[in-house]
Protein backbone atom coordinates (compact mmCIF):
# COMPACT_ATOMS: atom_id res chain seq x y z
CA UNK A 1 0.00 0.00 0.00
CA UNK A 2 1.23 3.48 -0.65
CA UNK A 3 2.15 5.86 2.48
CA UNK A 4 0.31 8.77 2.81
CA UNK A 5 1.12 12.06 4.09
CA UNK A 6 -0.30 15.33 4.82
CA UNK A 7 0.96 17.64 3.49
CA UNK A 8 1.26 21.85 4.21
CA UNK A 9 -1.42 24.15 1.62
CA UNK A 10 0.79 26.44 -0.12
CA UNK A 11 0.41 29.52 -2.50
CA UNK A 12 1.39 26.24 -5.17
CA UNK A 13 -1.07 23.66 -4.64
CA UNK A 14 -4.20 25.29 -3.10
CA UNK A 15 -5.80 25.45 -6.61
CA UNK A 16 -5.35 21.91 -6.62
CA UNK A 17 -6.46 20.84 -3.61
CA UNK A 18 -9.74 22.93 -4.20
CA UNK A 19 -10.09 21.07 -7.24
CA UNK A 20 -10.56 17.78 -5.88
CA UNK A 21 -13.97 16.47 -5.81
CA UNK A 22 -16.31 13.39 -4.13
CA UNK A 23 -19.12 11.71 -5.74
CA UNK A 24 -22.12 13.27 -6.44
CA UNK A 25 -24.01 11.31 -3.72
CA UNK A 26 -21.09 12.46 -1.22
CA UNK A 27 -21.28 16.16 -2.57
CA UNK A 28 -24.50 16.65 0.22
CA UNK A 29 -21.87 15.51 3.24
CA UNK A 30 -18.96 18.05 3.09
CA UNK A 31 -18.24 21.40 2.06
CA UNK A 32 -16.19 22.05 -1.06
CA UNK A 33 -12.66 22.26 -0.55
CA UNK A 34 -12.41 25.78 -1.33
CA UNK A 35 -14.72 26.95 0.59
CA UNK A 36 -13.08 25.18 3.58
CA UNK A 37 -9.46 27.23 2.71
CA UNK A 38 -11.45 30.35 2.44
CA UNK A 39 -13.08 29.25 6.28
CA UNK A 40 -9.55 28.37 7.02
CA UNK A 41 -8.23 32.21 6.40
CA UNK A 42 -11.12 33.50 9.06
CA UNK A 43 -10.66 31.20 11.44
CA UNK A 44 -6.94 30.53 12.16
CA UNK A 45 -7.32 27.58 14.51
CA UNK A 46 -8.26 25.60 11.82
CA UNK A 47 -5.65 23.55 10.22
CA UNK A 48 -6.06 22.32 7.05
CA UNK A 49 -3.49 19.91 5.06
CA UNK A 50 -3.43 18.15 1.54
CA UNK A 51 -3.43 14.46 1.49
CA UNK A 52 -0.61 13.21 -0.36
CA UNK A 53 0.43 9.79 -2.05
CA UNK A 54 3.27 9.37 -3.73
CA UNK A 55 3.08 13.28 -3.84
CA UNK A 56 0.05 13.52 -5.47
CA UNK A 57 -2.65 15.42 -4.19
CA UNK A 58 -5.43 13.18 -3.48
CA UNK A 59 -7.57 14.49 -0.56
CA UNK A 60 -8.12 17.35 1.87
CA UNK A 61 -8.54 17.42 5.54
CA UNK A 62 -9.61 19.97 8.04
CA UNK A 63 -9.91 19.90 12.34
CA UNK A 64 -9.61 22.84 14.74
CA UNK A 65 -6.70 23.09 17.47
CA UNK A 66 -9.30 24.62 19.72
CA UNK A 67 -11.41 23.05 22.04
CA UNK A 68 -15.30 22.88 21.14
CA UNK A 69 -18.30 21.61 21.75
CA UNK A 70 -18.33 18.24 24.16
CA UNK A 71 -15.16 19.69 25.12
CA UNK A 72 -12.86 17.66 22.07
CA UNK A 73 -11.03 18.57 19.19
CA UNK A 74 -13.10 18.25 16.29
CA UNK A 75 -12.19 17.40 12.75
CA UNK A 76 -14.22 19.28 10.44
CA UNK A 77 -13.81 18.00 7.06
CA UNK A 78 -11.95 14.57 5.45
CA UNK A 79 -12.20 13.99 1.78
CA UNK A 80 -10.74 11.96 -0.54
CA UNK A 81 -11.11 12.69 -4.27
CA UNK A 82 -13.61 9.88 -6.21
CA UNK A 83 -10.84 9.09 -8.31
CA UNK A 84 -8.63 7.92 -5.38
CA UNK A 85 -11.88 5.93 -2.96
CA UNK A 86 -11.63 2.72 -2.33
CA UNK A 87 -7.98 2.08 -1.68
CA UNK A 88 -7.70 2.63 1.96
CA UNK A 89 -6.10 6.15 1.20
CA UNK A 90 -9.02 7.69 3.70
CA UNK A 91 -8.45 5.38 6.99
CA UNK A 92 -4.87 5.87 6.96
CA UNK A 93 -5.08 9.79 6.77
CA UNK A 94 -7.65 9.73 9.67
CA UNK A 95 -5.17 7.16 11.72
CA UNK A 96 -2.31 10.25 10.75
CA UNK A 97 -4.41 13.10 11.93
CA UNK A 98 -5.86 11.31 14.73
CA UNK A 99 -1.54 10.76 15.77
CA UNK A 100 -0.94 14.64 15.05
CA UNK A 101 -4.23 15.53 17.23
CA UNK A 102 -3.15 13.72 20.45
CA UNK A 103 -0.35 16.02 20.19
CA UNK A 104 -2.61 19.06 20.83
CA UNK A 105 -4.62 17.55 22.92
CA UNK A 106 -4.73 19.01 26.39
CA UNK A 107 -8.79 16.93 26.67
CA UNK A 108 -8.76 13.26 26.15
CA UNK A 109 -11.57 13.63 23.02
CA UNK A 110 -11.73 14.09 19.07
CA UNK A 111 -14.76 14.18 17.66
CA UNK A 112 -16.31 14.45 13.99
CA UNK A 113 -19.73 15.55 12.87
CA UNK A 114 -21.33 12.81 10.54
CA UNK A 115 -24.20 13.30 8.47
CA UNK A 116 -26.46 10.49 9.68
CA UNK A 117 -26.90 9.23 6.27
CA UNK A 118 -23.13 9.27 5.54
CA UNK A 119 -22.81 5.37 6.10
CA UNK A 120 -19.24 5.45 4.53
CA UNK A 121 -17.81 7.94 6.58
CA UNK A 122 -19.21 6.25 9.73
CA UNK A 123 -18.19 3.08 8.88
CA UNK A 124 -14.30 4.93 8.68
CA UNK A 125 -14.28 6.57 12.06
CA UNK A 126 -15.61 3.21 13.99
CA UNK A 127 -13.01 1.38 11.87
CA UNK A 128 -10.67 3.80 13.66
CA UNK A 129 -12.14 3.55 17.32
CA UNK A 130 -14.58 6.47 17.04
CA UNK A 131 -17.97 5.59 18.80
CA UNK A 132 -21.51 7.00 18.11
CA UNK A 133 -21.94 9.53 21.42
CA UNK A 134 -25.60 10.14 20.71
CA UNK A 135 -25.22 13.95 20.55
CA UNK A 136 -26.85 15.43 17.87
CA UNK A 137 -26.20 18.37 15.68
CA UNK A 138 -28.55 19.17 13.05
CA UNK A 139 -28.57 16.21 11.01
CA UNK A 140 -25.11 15.64 12.49
CA UNK A 141 -24.19 13.07 15.16
CA UNK A 142 -21.18 13.41 17.03
CA UNK A 143 -18.86 10.28 17.04
CA UNK A 144 -16.15 10.83 19.54
CA UNK A 145 -12.43 9.42 20.03
CA UNK A 146 -11.26 9.13 23.60
CA UNK A 147 -7.41 9.29 23.41
CA UNK A 148 -6.74 8.36 26.63
CA UNK A 149 -7.21 4.24 25.55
Amino acid sequence: MSEIHLTAITKENWYEVASLHVTTEQSKFVESNATSIIQQQFEPTLQTYAITVNQQIIGFVMYNRQLEELNGYWIYRIMICDSHQQKGYAKQALKLIVTEMKQLARKPLIIAGIHRENHASIALFKAVGFINSGHHFGKETAYILSINE
